[in-house]
């Protein structure tokens, strides 16, 4: 029996040998289920690589985390996402379901940022040959932020207002031009008021209205100077465009109406302070930084080419021979000093009123006051902050406070409340500039003075 046992052992050892080998193993990533095991792979790389572009949201409530197996025990585990909802994801585009392109505003300006900060926008790098930053902002970002401030200015209740919504659109926006310049027109010839008046005078300037059929024919020089009788400027400017066209008699009869005003005040020194109130918090910042800088930047255009003082001085200053042999110019013209010295609310005014009383020989007590607050003002000057290229915010809320003041009080009371707030009197300040005008003479004899042994024609 144990001889038969044996024997079978040997017969199922011998049938094992001879028995062909088993194929290997297949592994799970070939063969007929490699489709399966290919389509989780890509899947898991796509959401590695999704994660990997998107911050992590935070996890909701109810949440369920899933930790690798890898992940080192009190390692953070990483933050789901929510899943989308299948109707969702097929009823949304990808187009649709990106944010749209938005701007965060900038930190607070440091020094070791490069560029220049723009109130609302950033931090941008200028070029050499170009100061003004809001070129570097994208136009379709500049444009849209002025479409909409003109548009806020636009439907703002106040007339002026809107003349000064008008205005930033002529000057910040190409197209439409002509139909802003007209529709400020009709405005102005409806209203009785002198602001908007002045404004629309100035839009309609270089604007043929008999030739081209415009509403600018409806304004004129003489209805502004009624709209307020007792004001200077209109009048001047009204002698202005009679000299222009050579009519001496109308020129001089403005002239004396002007010498019987009782104030003087330019009107467009009104622009950046009507801007800046209308677009106040919480308007965006962007906005009324482009807003501000076109209309500060229009105010010192307009400066450039005072009518007003330049017609005073064109006729009471530079006709010296003609007040010699006209007693009743000569007392029009002693009086208009009177009236620019004592009520202007410009330095522009302050110096006008001085040449003519050099020029009439003007010997009250009046020029001399004038001189010391005229020397002492321009001692003082106007803020830094006021410079239309610098756009930073602490700057700009700087400047929009200026303009608020000598829209205001006017520019003479501004400048006196600095010169106030530095603790030191006029007489100092006065004293202080003429040093300066010294020490300026004399280096700029010192360099026209030829060295000796040298050519006396270099």
């Amino acid at each position: 029996m144990r001889a038969v046992r044996a024997a079978v052992a040997r017969a199922e050892v011998e049938v094992r040998r001879r028995r062909p080998p088993p194929p290997p193993p297949v592994p799970p990533w070939r063969g007929e289920s490699g489709l399966r095991w290919g389509a989780v792979a890509m899947l898991a790389l796509a959401v590695l690589m999704y994660w990997a572009g998107h911050p992590a949201a935070p996890p909701s409530p109810g949440a369920v985390v899933l930790r690798d197996a890898r992940t080192p025990p009190g390692a953070p585990a990483p933050r789901p996402r929510p899943a989308m909802d299948p109707a969702m994801a097929t009823a949304v585009s990808p187009a649709a379901m990106s944010p749209p392109l938005q701007h965060t505003p900038a930190t607070p300006r440091t020094t070791n940022q490069p560029g220049v900060e723009v109130c609302g926008w950033g931090r941008v790098d200028l070029p050499g040959d170009d100061p003004f930053p809001l070129q570097r902002i994208p136009p379709a970002q500049r444009t849209a932020a002025l479409d909409a401030a003109e548009q806020r200015l636009l439907a703002d209740p106040d007339v002026r207002v809107q003349a000064a919504g008008l205005l930033i659109g002529l000057r910040g926006r190409g197209p439409g031009g002509r139909q802003r310049i007209e529709r400020l027109a009709w405005l102005a010839a409806g209203l009785p008021d002198p602001v908007v008046y002045a404004f629309a005078l100035r839009a309609c300037q270089g604007v043929v209205a008999d030739r081209d059929g415009s509403a600018c024919g409806l304004l004129g020089r003489a209805q502004a100077a009624r709209l307020e009788p007792d004001n200077a400027p209109p009048w001047l400017e009204l002698a202005a465009e009679a000299a222009a066209r050579g009519d001496a008699a109308a020129e001089r009869d403005a002239m004396e109406r002007a010498a019987q005003a009782t104030r003087s005040e330019v009107h467009l020194a009104q622009l950046p302070a009507l801007v800046v109130r209308a677009l106040a918090p919480p308007v965006p910042v962007l906005q009324r930084t482009l807003a501000s800088s076109i209309a500060i930047n229009l105010h010192d255009t307009w400066r450039l080419s005072p009518v007003a003082s330049a017609q005073a001085r064109d006729y009471c200053a530079a006709g010296v021979d003609a007040l010699a042999t006209e007693p009743s110019r000569q007392a029009s013209c002693r009086a208009l000093a009177r009236v620019l010295g004592d009520q202007g609310r410009s330095l522009a005014e302050l110096a006008t009123a001085l040449a003519i009383a050099r020029s009439t020989q003007l010997t009250a007590a009046g020029p001399s006051a004038w001189q010391l607050e005229h020397d002492a003002l321009v001692e003082v000057g106007t803020p830094e902050s006021a410079d239309p290229n610098d756009l930073g915010c602490a700057a700009l809320a700087s400047a929009q406070g200026w303009w608020q003041s000598v829209a205001d009080d006017g520019e003479r009371r501004a400048l006196r409340e600095r010169l106030e707030a530095s603790g030191r009197s006029l007489q100092d300040w006065s004293d202080r500039h003429r040093r300066h005008l010294a020490m300026a003479g004399a280096a700029a004899a010192l360099a026209a003075t030829p060295e000796p042994g040298g050519d006396p024609a270099r």
